[in-house]
Formats: structure tokens, sequence, C-alpha cells
């Protein structure tokens, strides 16, 4: 139980004690995963191989704790759920990317994807649930890491983290506000009731929800507009360090290729914010006065 009760933190303080080796922190992370996701599953799998008695219910409670009660557990979550996150985000962005090409195109995908009926509604739960699992992590992890470490960071040791890194929790509830507002404005269409009766027709005739227009009438407004793009510069900015932190919760990162992965994060990022802020200045710019 010794491996699941590790805190990273108290690992980095080892770490520097015995020669700041951050790459042997990271194996005793390793370590740590590793250990506590073996002593989970041989719990699921096989209760009395670990000394306790055989429960029905004690395999979901035994993964339950190791994920929920342990700070490694809980890293993982949010990794987990960080992965899913990402996942969206990227397919969000190439489904929005269609409002480049003709009108069809995008009312198409939309038409698809409204068609899916329930099963959309599933998918807009499990994406919620991650979206409280993440928040939820990421606040617990940050009271417990205070807890545990009630003096503040010294300038020496704030110095050394990324601009992103010390904002991410700002970041993320800002986004969390951005995320709740493009749901009111293009989902539930609450902003624009309008958005309701603009339909158009496809090549075959069915008419579907325009959402080419929609699109273009919602980023016509400048403030829109500039809080979106604020916005996605947060959400990139989380990415940015998002993507390389969530490796080193699962213990695959190592000093030797992590300078590699926070570049390919950086870049990740940079392509990630310039093709969403290019769509609503696309559209202010471009297709409104063809559109409106």
């Amino acid at each position: 139980m010794f491996a699941s009760e590790l805190n990273y933190f108290y690992l980095r303080k080892l770490a520097k004690l015995i020669g700041k080796d951050y790459d042997l922190t990271a194996k005793l992370y390793s370590y740590a995963v590793l250990s506590t996701a073996s002593y989970t599953l041989g719990n699921f799998f096989c209760p009395a191989c670990q000394g306790g008695e055989f429960s029905p219910f004690q395999p979901s409670m035994n993964l339950l704790t190791a994920l929920f009660g342990t700070s490694i557990g809980k890293k993982v979550v949010m990794a987990i759920t960080g992965v899913v996150l990402i996942g969206f985000v990227t397919g969000h962005l190439v489904g929005n990317m269609q409002i480049f090409a003709p009108p069809e195109k995008i009312n198409h995908y939309a038409h698809f994807l409204e068609s899916l009926g329930s099963g959309l509604w599933l998918i807009r739960g499990f994406l919620l649930l991650t979206v409280v699992l993440h928040i939820w992590t990421a606040v617990v992890l940050t009271l417990e890491d205070r807890a545990a470490r009630p003096e503040k960071y010294g300038a020496n040791n704030t110095i050394q983290a990324s601009y992103a890194s010390r904002t991410m929790r700002w970041s993320g509830f800002i986004v969390l506000a951005f995320l709740l507002f493009h749901l009111a404005h293009f989902t539930a269409r609450v902003t624009h009731p309008e958005f309701n009766d603009m339909m158009a027709p496809l090549s075959d005739g069915t008419m579907v929800r325009d959402v080419y227009s929609m699109m273009v009438l919602g980023f016509s407004n400048p403030l829109v507009t500039g809080f979106y793009i604020f916005s996605i510069g947060l959400l990139s900015l989380h990415l940015s360090h998002g993507i390389s932190s969530l490796f080193q919760s699962l213990g695959l990162r190592t000093e030797a290729w992590g300078w590699f992965l926070e570049k390919l994060a950086l870049i990740f990022a940079w392509v990630y914010f310039l093709g969403n802020a290019a769509i609503p200045l696309y559209c202010m710019f471009v297709l409104k006065d063809k559109v409106l």
C-alpha cells in the first residue's frame, strides 16, 4: 500500500536531496504508478491473492479507492480525462474547420451529429462527466498539495515553473466559463433564439439547420469573437502544459525525452490556437458581408 500513498511532491523533494536527479524522480514515480496499478488489478481479478476475503463488491471498491482515494490515483484520473478532452477539442476543431468549405459541408456535418439523437446526448453526458472529474481532481490535488506544503514557494522554485503551469488552474476555470457560454451560444441557442429558425437545403433537398449562417452571424459580433479568441488562447496555454503533464502523471515521462515532449506539446498548442482563431476571424472579416 506504500506505493499507492506516494505523492509526487515528496518524490521531487527526495530527488533534490539526492542530487536533483529528476530522471530518478520520474523512475520513482513510474514505479509508484505501476505498483498502484498492479495492486489494484490484483485485487480486481484475485482478491484472495492479495490477502483479502472475496466479496462481489470488493474489486470495484478497490479500484475506486485506488483511483479516488490516493494522490497518484487522482493524478491518473486527471491524466485519462485529459486525454479524452484533448481528443474531443481536436475533433471539434477539425469539424469546425469545414467553415472554410462550401456551406453544405458544415451543414451536412452538423445534420449528421443531430441525427445521432440520443447517442449524441450520451456522448455529451460522457464528456460532461469527464469535465467534472477533470476539474474535481485538479481542485482536490491542489488542496492536498497546499496542505502538504503550507509554506509558499520561494523565488528560486517558482522561476523554474513555466507561465502555463503556474496559471493552469485559473485558465481552466476561465475556459470552463467559455465552454458554458459556447454551449449556450450554438448548442442551446439561448443567446440567439433566431438560430432555431435558420434552415438551409442540402443538395438532395433535405432541409437542415443552417450552421454555416449561424457561425457567421454569431462571430459577426466583435465582443464574441474577441472573447472566443481570448478563451481559445487560454485553452491552448492549458494544453501546452497539460499534454506533457499527463505523461508525467502516468509515470511515462523521463528527462531523456521530456524536452521533446514539451516542444511537441507547444507545437500542438500553437496549431490548435491558430486553427481556432482563424474561424471567427474568417467569419467576421470575409463571410460576414457575403452571408448577412
